[in-house]
C-alpha cells in the first residue's frame, strides 16, 4: 500500500503544481489548464470572467499601471505630481503605486476599498485626484469640476476590471476629508466572515 499512495500523491502534487505555482508560462498555463478534468474555481463571482485565477492575474499589469500614473502625473505640469491623489478603486491597485511608485516619483495612494479607507484621504486637498479602474466619466463628473479621459489601460491576463479609463479630475466639489465616510467600500463577504469570527 505504502509504494502506491506514495506514486499517487505524486501523481497529485505533478497535478497540481502549475495551478499552485507559477511553473508555466502564461500561454502554457492556460493550455494546461483547459485540459484539465476540472475548472479553477473562482475565489469571488466577479472573478469569473479572468482567464486565470483571481491570485494569477494580480500577478500582471501592475509596472504598467504604476508607469501610466507617473506618465500622467508629470504631465504636462510636472509640479502637480506633488499635490496629486492618486485613488486607486481597490487595494490592489493603491497597493501598486505605494509599492512600485517611489521609483517613479509617485507620491501615496488613497483609496476607499478595504484597509485602504481605513487610512483616510491622508493630507491630499483633493485639487487634483486621478482615479484610475472601474470608474467612467459621468460618475467621476459628479466629484470634480473637470475630468477627463486621460489614457485607457489595458493588460493583457489581468483580471478584466483592472483595465480601463483613467480619470484626473480637477477641484473636487466637495473637500476630500468630509467626503471620505461616505466612499467606504468594504467587501460584503470579507464582513461576513468577519462576523463568523466574532
Amino acid at each position: 500500500m505504502k509504494p502506491a499512495l506514495v506514486a499517487l500523491i505524486l501523481a497529485v502534487t505533478v497535478i497540481m503544481l502549475p495551478i499552485a505555482v507559477p511553473v508555466l508560462s502564461v500561454e502554457n498555463y492556460l493550455r494546461y489548464q483547459s485540459k484539465l478534468p476540472f475548472s479553477v474555481p473562482a475565489s469571488e463571482k466577479g472573478h469569473l470572467r479572468a482567464r486565470l485565477s483571481h491570485r494569477n492575474a494580480w500577478e500582471f499589469g501592475w509596472e504598467e499601471m504604476t508607469a501610466a500614473m507617473a506618465r500622467l502625473c508629470y504631465s504636462p505640469r510636472p509640479e502637480d505630481c506633488a499635490k496629486a491623489a492618486i485613488f486607486g478603486k481597490n487595494f490592489g491597485e493603491a497597493g501598486a503605486i505605494d509599492r512600485l511608485g517611489p521609483k517613479c516619483g509617485l507620491p501615496k495612494a488613497i483609496g476607499n476599498h478595504q484597509s485602504y479607507w481605513l487610512w483616510g484621504p491622508r493630507d491630499y486637498s483633493g485639487e487634483l485626484l486621478i482615479i484610475f479602474g472601474r470608474d467612467r466619466p459621468p460618475r467621476s463628473a459628479q466629484r470634480s469640476r473637470e475630468v477627463t479621459v486621460a489614457a485607457a489601460l489595458y493588460i493583457p491576463y489581468t483580471n478584466p476590471w483592472e483595465n480601463g479609463p483613467v480619470l484626473p479630475g480637477r477641484g473636487l466639489k466637495r473637500p476630500l476629508k468630509p467626503m471620505w465616510p461616505m466612499i467606504k467600500q468594504w467587501d460584503q463577504k470579507f464582513l461576513a466572515e468577519s462576523k463568523l469570527r466574532g
